[in-house]
């Protein structure tokens, strides 16, 4: 749980009260984020179901029994993430959320995102990844695309973004439950390069001079067999242009 400091500052009288939307009218309760205030993996779900709105808590539902499930097949630690929703109201008879309530919404995710200051963002559905990637200057993708997207990880200037499976979606389609424990494997053993911070090919995906397909597979993967990797541990000059295969970025003049 959060120390009461934390709680006390996202628990603005504004929020407590929020009628920024229409969503108040059917709620019975504001819910927050909860988790370690200090996390490095920030996860955001799309909103709270109506069990939830009655515990006045995270993932208590159907699908919380899910999450937690998978969280623990997946290795991830309950007390060291945080995990929020897009929306901190539920949505009436679970319908999809509409743009102006996202927008509504989206200061206090925006304000916890501030808070916890992560290294790694999961948005968990389309609608969170959507948002994250629309504000953070990701690449544009339409709902056919969102599957591809899935495990992937892709750079912004804030933190790291890997969208992953709602949980949701494993109660209707148990058949892809064994994909999406690797896929949340993944993110919570993100091993990046320890050159990654300072990378050029960090900034040059960031500019979108790069594809996000590099640091991906090397940078956030398989940096061993990265050859920038190779001649910085070998102590051998090398251009910032060049790639991790061996080849070198072209730049447009």
């Amino acid at each position: 749980m959060l120390p009461p400091s934390f709680l006390f500052d996202m628990r603005l009288s504004e929020a407590k009260d929020c009628q920024l939307c229409p969503l108040w009218k059917s709620r019975t309760h504001i819910i927050f984020g909860e988790g370690n205030p200090d996390a490095d993996i920030f996860m955001i779900a799309q909103a709270p179901g109506a069990q939830e709105d009655i515990d006045n808590r995270m993932f208590t539902g159907p699908t919380g029994e899910v999450f937690w499930d998978l969280l623990a097949q997946a290795n991830g630690q309950r007390n060291l993430h945080y995990i929020t929703n897009l929306l901190k109201c539920t949505l009436p008879q679970n319908r999809r959320p509409k743009q102006a309530e996202i927008q509504a919404c989206s200061r206090y995710l925006e304000r916890e995102l501030e808070l916890v200051q992560p290294s790694i963002v999961l948005p968990l559905g389309y609608y969170a990844t959507k948002y994250i990637f629309e504000t953070r200057g990701l690449p544009f993708f339409n709902r056919e695309e969102y599957s591809s997207l899935l495990g992937k990880a892709f750079v912004s200037s804030e933190f790291i973004v890997i969208p992953l499976t709602h949980p949701s979606t494993l109660i209707h389609n148990p058949q892809f439950w064994g994909q999406a424990v690797q896929r949340y494997r993944r993110a919570f053993e993100l091993n990046p390069c320890r050159w990654f911070l300072s990378c050029p090919m960090r900034t040059f995906t960031i500019s979108g001079l790069l594809d996000y397909c590099w640091t991906d597979h090397y940078c956030l993967g398989d940096w061993q067999s990265c050859q920038r990797f190779r001649k910085e541990t070998e102590g051998m000059p090398h251009s910032d242009y060049l790639l991790p295969d061996g080849s070198y970025l072209k730049i447009k003049k």
